[in-house]
């Protein structure tokens, strides 16, 4: 918390600092939870209000199923042969390997919220992982827990007695804030301006700070803020440049809700997902690619797949790539040039380099934590240059053993390990010619070099003699996100979850053409599978707000 008192607060609402940005947001929140199922009914009949989504991860799945539940008619449209974009799992030989997920607070939270509403819930069960993560430092190695923050604040405060006062201080703001968000997304973002810094007055004190500078009020230990911030992958900055409101939302709810990850793997979340929206009478189509999106006096009418087929609708929810649904499927024209010079402020987050392994043998008893951290250094902004230059010695690896969760990834007696790193695109886009003309000899070699050295330093650091365990080995690279998902740059998080792209100055659901809405990482609230969710709740309402006042 900062010094500012509340009457310091009230002279600076009542100046209008700041609370312009807000005031416009309050305007277009969407009604809450008995006033938007009254709108529900009142538009009819349903059938005339045919809805599209582009593509079928989380968001635009969740968005879909919003829609059918209440009666509207949708249909989803997927380029690939499967649904769930990044949230889907893959066998090789006798393993099961999950694309992206490696834990989620599925506890009493927003985004649980979201698939119970929905039923989705009875079909994905959830199994608490315990601990949120080791980490393995050159000075350090902790396993932190989840769902506990008084054993949290004891494990690290055993580690870093002097820093005891700040570590409690920081932890009582993340479960703070994260109460906070709870209580504000109950009330579906409804909020009186002058009384928003008194209702939750630690989401006022983070809006415009970086997780460096809440570190900077509390821990003077480098090593311990290095050990805080492990995680930073996860949201795609370090603590200089990542909002201070994303990671701590995120560490708020896994310190008081506990980590989880679903049996099913996230392909179980999708598959979810799309019985909800079958059985309630809508589609899910794969195989067929959205190429352009119809715009008529202003409006979103439909859309345009690859064989010429036309799809028409009374709104089109896009799921893709933000840049890509904005400039690349839209007629030129149909942005304001304003909205259109805000977009090229935002920058895509960043991809990864992932290596799955199927193991001979059963390696828990050697890493018994669901996920690892492999930290080179303790200055995560030497970390994040390694992510975006490549660097495979010095780059933070996040290793994640499944098996210690759930038991059908692989056979008794084996093991599904992944290894997974944030990278920059850039390092990438020399291949990307050539790549997507099926020429990949360079490429691949490049990508074998890096899966063989990242493989090389789990083996000296966490698990002695892996390379002779191998039966399976299979690697992904930002290429590979870029031609899987369509995401710009092959991004994993949207857009940069940046003080400048977060919180209520986020990228809105609602688009300048009328009927055409976003429902995915790149707008709000954020990446990862919770923002995903709740992005495609948030999309869902603002939708029915608009048909009730067509």
């Amino acid at each position: 918390m900062s010094d500012a008192t509340p009457s310091r607060w009230f002279k600076r609402l009542l100046a209008g600092r700041a609370m312009s940005r807000l005031a416009s947001v309050a305007a277009r929140r969407p009604a809450h939870g008995r006033n938007l199922a009254e709108k529900v009914r009142g538009i009819a009949p349903k059938s005339d209000f045919p809805a599209i989504v582009i593509g079928s991860g989380i968001g635009g799945l969740t968005a879909a199923a919003y829609l059918a539940r209440s009666g509207f008619r949708v249909t989803v449209l997927e380029k690939n042969d499967a649904p769930g974009g990044y949230a889907t799992s893959f066998r090789r030989g006798r393993f099961v390997f999950d694309v992206s997920l490696h834990a989620s607070c599925m506890g009493d939270t927003p985004s649980r919220r979201v698939l119970d509403e929905l039923g989705a819930a009875e079909h994905v069960h959830f199994e608490p992982l315990g601990q949120l993560f080791r980490i393995k430092t050159p000075r350090h190695d902790i396993t932190l827990p989840a769902g506990d923050p008084d054993s949290f604040v004891r494990t690290l405060a055993a580690s870093f007695p002097s820093q005891a006062g700040g570590i409690r201080s920081l932890v009582d703001d993340f479960v703070g804030i994260a109460d906070e968000g709870d209580r504000f997304q109950r009330r579906d973002g409804r909020f009186v301006r002058v009384l928003f810094p008194f209702q939750y007055p630690r989401l006022w004190d983070v809006r415009h700070t970086t997780m460096e500078e809440m570190l900077d009020r509390r821990i003077t230990d480098r090593e311990l803020r290095s050990v805080l911030a492990a995680s930073w992958q996860y949201f795609g900055l370090p603590p200089s440049r990542m909002s201070a409101f994303y990671y701590a939302m995120g560490m708020g709810e896994f310190l008081s809700k506990g980590a989880h990850y679903p049996r099913e793997r996230s392909q179980g979340i999708t598959a979810a997902l799309v019985r909800v929206i079958e059985k309630e009478g809508g589609e899910v189509i794969c195989g067929r690619k959205v190429e352009r999106i119809l715009v008529e006096r202003g409006e979103a009418v439909g859309v345009v797949d690859t064989d010429g087929r036309e799809h028409r609708a009374r709104a089109v929810i896009s799921n893709a790539s933000g840049p890509a649904t904005l400039g690349g499927m839209l007629p030129g024209g149909s942005l304001p040039p304003r909205y259109e010079e805000a977009l090229r402020t935002y920058r895509p987050s960043l991809s990864s380099f992932v290596v799955w392994l199927g193991l001979d043998r059963d390696v828990t008893p050697v890493v018994p934590q669901a996920e690892t951290f492999l930290v080179a250094s303790h200055d995560t902004e030497l970390d994040y240059a390694a992510a975006l230059n490549v660097d495979v010695e010095e780059v933070p690896l996040a290793v994640t053993v499944h098996d210690n969760t759930i038991s059908d990834n692989s056979d008794e007696g084996a093991t599904a390990l992944s290894i997974m790193f944030v990278c920059g695109y850039p390092y990438w886009k020399r291949f990307e010619e050539d790549y997507l003309r099926s020429r990949k000899d360079a490429y691949i070699a490049e990508k074998d070099r890096i899966a063989t050295a990242i493989v090389r330093r789990v083996e000296r650091d966490l698990v002695p003699g892996l390379s002779d365990m191998i039966e399976e080995i299979d690697a992904a690279t930002p290429l590979t996100n870029l031609r899987y998902t369509g995401n710009t740059e092959g991004a994993i998080y949207g857009f940069e979850q940046s003080v400048a792209n977060s919180y209520m100055n986020r990228i809105e659901n609602r688009t300048p053409v009328r009927f055409l809405y976003l429902s995915s990482a790149w707008g709000m609230p954020g990446g990862g599978i919770s923002g995903v969710l709740r992005a495609g709740q948030q999309t869902f309402r603002c939708l029915v707000e608009d048909w009730a006042r067509a």
